[in-house]
């Protein structure tokens, strides 16, 4: 089984758009603007409340701008009097101060200590940027960064789940191919390389092969399904995961659930880990 995490995963751009938009209607800030880091570049790839396009020019990298101070510190700053101020490189004044800024705040996205991204809140001069506003938008990017570690986790766990998958299917291929060299030494008559091919099969280990296997059998998309409810997400959640319908995932939970002869989903978990099946990868 290949799956695509590009494809399962939500999008991580429209993640700080929503977020952008929301900050600026609770907060009353006048634009508000974010990115995400790709590899050694932070670019901004939305904005909300702007007068140009411009702030989708930006591309800060370490130690370009207020955006590169914050990415070397991983702490939120504010900057008054952005056109004056002495404490930050001035790469991006064409694009700040063009959209009338006069104070500026922006706060990382930081994911298990690595800045991931940057969200900004600037203000046009009608009376400084309050330090509630900084803040929210602190509190807002810690947010953010919950939501894309959450993310990456399931998207680790997706992955190794789909290896395990593949490497069973490798292994039963290899059965396969033991089974037919034992049906092969049930007919040879020759004693020698009968007892030649069956050493062979031991030394594959096909010596005892349903030692490992679960006491209850179950589909890989029904263990897809129970290893994300074991992860305490819910239908809709686990349908965007897997990319199907909501009706879809309860018809894999319930024929699941008979299966392992559970009443609800979270028996059903408890069952298929007692049964032999391993739901959550470490």
């Amino acid at each position: 089984m290949s799956v695509d995490n590009t494809i399962l995963r939500p999008s991580d751009h429209e993640l700080v758009r929503a977020t952008s938009a929301r900050f600026r209607k609770v907060t009353g800030t006048p634009v508000v603007f974010a990115g995400l880091r790709d590899q050694d570049t932070i670019a901004v790839t939305t904005s909300v409340g702007h007068k140009t396009p411009a702030l989708r020019t930006i591309r800060v990298t370490p130690q370009r701008g207020l955006g590169g101070l914050i990415w070397l510190s991983k702490r939120a700053i504010l900057v008054r009097d952005y056109g004056s101020a002495d404490e930050i490189t001035h790469d991006f004044d064409d694009q700040i101060l063009g959209e009338g800024i006069t104070d500026l705040a922006a706060a990382p996205i930081v994911v298990d200590g690595s800045v991931r991204g940057l969200l900004y809140a600037g203000w046009r001069g009608q009376g400084p940027l309050g330090d509630d506003v900084v803040q929210a938008l602190t509190v807002e990017a810690g947010r953010v960064a919950t939501e894309l570690r959450t993310r990456d986790e399931v998207d680790r766990r997706i992955a190794a789940m789909a290896a395990r998958t593949q490497a069973e299917q490798a292994q039963a291929s290899a059965l396969d191919w033991m089974n037919e060299l034992r049906d092969i030494a049930a007919v040879s008559t020759d004693e020698s390389s009968r007892r030649r091919i069956l050493e062979l099969v031991d030394q594959m280990g096909g010596g005892d092969q349903h030692a490992s296997e679960p006491s209850i059998p179950l589909t890989p998309r029904q263990l897809e399904v129970l290893s994300l409810v074991a992860m305490g997400f819910g239908n809709r959640v686990v349908a965007d995961r897997l990319g199907l319908s909501v009706d879809t995932v309860k018809t894999y939970l319930r024929a699941a659930m008979v299966r392992l002869g559970a009443r609800n989903r979270h028996e059903a978990v408890v069952k298929a880990r007692g049964a032999g099946h391993v739901l959550e990868l470490s």
